[in-house]
Formats: structure tokens, sequence, C-alpha cells
């Protein structure tokens, strides 16, 4: 035992006659050895390069220009060639206004503001039937609308009969309003909601803009009915009623907020009374909208007419001296008898 102590103190002593050497280099006995990081040369991904891969590598410059970065490259990114996503541009998508039922039906110039188009019950109640549910009742409640239009008629009568001018018109505006008796419950002609004839009682009923939109095939044009005698209201461009009108039909319309509106009425121009005014200023930015987007609309084609084909009065005058030389004849004929 004491030779080995002493052959142990020995080596300590005189470390260049032993064997043992120092080590290479600092060897770190704390923490987890640190991570080399790969560079993209040194990367592996399991795999040889694709024909396509090697030819994009070897030319930069003919991939697409969206391609930058780390951004990871598609598989129809080669040669200069994008991918099908890419290469689809914002006009290619489909519309999504064009995918709404019944839109062929709105002017073009509407079509991007409208929201949703719903149809009614087509019985010649369509037109109370799209009131009802913009105001949130059942369609088959339309007969509480006739009575509220029937009520606001009768209560300011001496409104409404400069609009209509005569007490005919106006009889006949408010027998229309009652609805149908029949057992069916189809509405005959005579009932059926008209505008502008009711426009403005619906208006004045429900506090609220009514605007009417139809296509220029129809013979009519697009308007917006206001109230006859009263101010707007606090929040007027909220809650428009918009119905439009295609042949014998009506539509519920549902618009977007702050799009164009029609200019109003030539009667409410006419025949407004007092702070009815109002309306016309609340919604004017709206109505220079659409008229500077009909102005832009394309001009339907004129009717025929006789311009290129004219009357020749020669035509006209020798049938009419042929009869002027009958009737001498039939007179000298009764002279004799």
């Amino acid at each position: 035992m004491k030779l080995f102590i002493k052959y142990k103190l020995r080596e300590l002593g005189f470390m260049e006659e032993t064997m043992l050497k120092p080590p290479p280099k600092k060897v770190a006995t704390k923490g987890a050895p640190k991570r080399v990081k790969s560079t993209p040369k040194t990367r592996s991904t399991g795999r040889i390069p694709s024909r396509w891969e090697t030819i994009d590598a070897q030319n930069p410059d003919s991939q697409c220009s969206h391609g930058k970065g780390n951004v990871p490259k598609s598989k129809d990114s080669r040669l200069g060639t994008c991918s099908r996503s890419q290469a689809l541009t914002p006009t290619s998508k489909p519309k999504p206004y064009l995918q709404i039922p019944y839109i062929s039906q709105i002017p073009h110039l509407m079509r991007p503001y409208v929201e949703d188009i719903v149809n009614v019950r087509g019985d010649g109640n369509c037109g109370v039937r799209v009131v009802a549910r913009h105001m949130g009742l059942n369609e088959e409640d339309y007969v509480l609308v006739c009575h509220a239009l029937i009520n606001e008629l009768k209560n300011h009568k001496s409104d409404y009969l400069p609009i209509y001018a005569t007490e005919r018109r106006y009889k006949l505006i408010f027998d229309g309003l009652h609805p149908p008796t029949s057992k069916s419950g189809i509405a005959p002609l005579e009932k059926w909601l008209t505008t502008p004839g009711m426009g403005h009682i619906i208006a004045s009923c429900y506090n609220r803009a009514v605007v009417l939109l139809t296509l220029p095939e129809m013979g009519g044009s697009c308007e917006t009915y206001f109230l006859i005698r009263s101010a707007p209201p606090l929040k007027p461009h909220s809650n428009i009623m918009c119905l439009c009108l295609i042949p014998d039909h009506f539509l519920h319309v549902k618009l977007k907020e702050n799009c164009p509106l029609p200019p109003p009425c030539k009667e409410w121009m006419t025949h407004k009374i007092g702070e009815a005014e109002q309306w016309l200023f609340e919604f004017l930015d709206r109505q220079v909208t659409f008229d500077d987007l009909m102005s832009k609309e394309p001009m339907l084609p004129k009717k025929p007419t006789n311009e290129h084909n004219p009357i020749n009065l020669d035509t006209l005058e020798k049938p009419k001296q042929e009869i002027e030389d009958m009737d001498e004849d039939e007179d000298y004929a009764l002279s004799l008898v």
C-alpha cells in the first residue's frame, strides 16, 4: 500500500516522466451541447432534387416575381409560370350580387347595392305583402297593412286630394286599398298596389322613405317617395323600404347602407307641405350619386319611326281626288232621277 501511494505521488511531482497527456481542448462539463445551425447547403431533405428544381436553381431570374425570401414555391412555379390561384385576377372572380335571385330584375346601376331580394306570394296582394314583410309582420298579415293605409288616407284627405287632382281619382285609390272580399283571396286588378298613387301613403303611414326600382323596359322610372307633411325622423337613412316592380308583381328588395337612391317623385316635389321639404336635403347626396350613375347607363335603342320612310303627299291627293270625282258622279246620277 505504501509503495502504491509513493508511486502516485511521483506521478504528480514528475509528470514529464509519466504517460499522462493533457486533453487537446477544454471539455465543457456543464449544460447541454450547443446546436450547430445547418446552412442551406448542408441541409438535407432526404431525397434527390427533381429535374425541375435543378433547373429552377440554375435559372433564378425565371421565377415568378412574387416568390421572394423564404416563401415556399408551389409546384406550378416553374420557369416563370405562376400558380392557378395567383393567375386569377379580381375581375375574373364572380361578383357576389350576381348570385342573388331575381337580380336581373334590378337596374344595372343598383345591382351592386342590393343585399337580398325576397319574393312574395303573387295573388294581387304582393305590394302590401312586401310592406308587411318590411315591417316585421308575416306575409299573411297584409290585411293589417291595408287598414293602416286606409286610415292614413281617410284621416288626411286634404293632404292627398291635391295630388290626385280629382275626387274620382281619390276614390279609386281609397277603394283599391280595401282588401278583396272574394273567398279565394285573389285581388282583382283594381285593388293592386300602384305607384306613385300609393307610394306617398306608405311613406307617410310608416314614417320612412319608400324606394321603387324598375327596369326601363317596364315603361316607368325609379323613384323615391317621402312623407307629404312631416319632417324626417332622427335617423331617416335607416329602415328604407324598397320595392321592385316587375311585370304584374312586386319583390321585396333589401338595400345596403348609404347606397344611391333615385330622385323623389314629381308629385311630391309639387305638393310637399312645410317641413317635409327637409327630406330632400337629407338624401340629396345619395340622389346626386344615383344621377351620376344613371348618366353612364347605356341608352335603350329608340323605337323605329317614319323618319326614313316619309309620307308622300302626292299619293294621298290621288285617292282624295278620286273620292271627289265619285261624289260628283253620284250627284249627277241622282239629278237624273
